[in-house]
């Protein structure tokens, strides 16, 4: 149906819309579904009416508010990053996933602090915290390849970490933009992004983990063992779970 259409079945439905009905100012307004049972509500609509009420809703949202995304568009725009990587296409999933990321910090009302409460507005599919585990391996591996999809990485990190209050996945985003400083030979400026994050969540086995192997790796063995061995007599909480003894006697024996 024509935008026209669906504005004459909704009239015969006894609905009179425009598009400043669509003028999304708070929370609640971000989401086409709801402004659909309003008007499910005013036509005192049942049934199919009312789902085809609803539909209607977000698809003259789709086509009136393109530059301002409802809730249900960029769930949309979630599964279809996961249908392209279903289809091989890695590229197709990072570029989907890094808007939605920009969007989810332009969108998200400023009374929600956390990533994880991010759900409150945004009830997807996927929750924000399992997609944003997702993300992060396609960003690395695409950075991987190609040193200008690694800056845009970055620069979503950077916007997530500061729109954001501390909490585990804000932890989890910062320690991946040490890792990233530390791929791009920013080694002083990673460390510190770790060391920071060891000091914020002393009980979390996480960034010890993540330091330890990027010291490994430039051969600071011994440092990095330091690290481990730290985190073990503290004790962390989940250090098992982050195979830091296994850590710690690998980095022995290269003593």
């Amino acid at each position: 149906m024509d935008t026209a259409e669906i504005v004459d079945a909704l009239r015969e439905q006894g609905l009179t819309i425009a598009e400043s009905d669509l003028d999304a100012t708070g929370s609640t307004d971000l989401s086409a579904w709801e402004v659909g049972e309003v008007w499910v509500e005013r036509a005192d609509a049942t049934g199919d009416d009312a789902e085809f009420i609803r539909l209607a809703a977000c698809e003259l949202w789709r086509r009136w508010r393109p530059h301002l995304p409802s809730a249900e568009m960029l769930d949309e725009l979630m599964q279809s990053g996961y249908l392209a990587q279903e289809h091989g296409d890695e590229q197709g999933a990072y570029e989907r996933w890094m808007a939605l990321g920009d969007w989810l910090v332009d969108l998200t009302p400023v009374d929600i602090r956390t990533i994880e409460d991010i759900a409150t507005w945004f009830p997807g599919q996927n929750s924000v915290s399992n997609w944003l585990g997702d993300a992060v391996i396609t960003f690395h591996n695409a950075s991987l390849k190609r040193v200008e999809l690694r800056d845009a990485a970055r620069r979503l990190y950077t916007r997530l970490a500061e729109r954001f209050e501390p909490s585990r996945h804000q932890r989890a985003i910062r320690a991946e933009m040490g890792s990233l400083s530390f791929a791009t030979g920013d080694d002083a400026i990673g460390e510190g992004m770790f060391r920071q994050l060891i000091a914020e969540s002393r009980a979390e086995a996480a960034p010890y983990s993540r330091l330890a192997y990027e010291l490994s790796d430039q051969g600071r063995t011994r440092e990095a063992l330091d690290v481990v061995e730290v985190a073990l007599a503290y004790p962390v909480s989940d250090g098992d779970a982050w195979g830091l003894p296994a850590l710690a006697a690998a980095l022995r024996s290269r003593l």
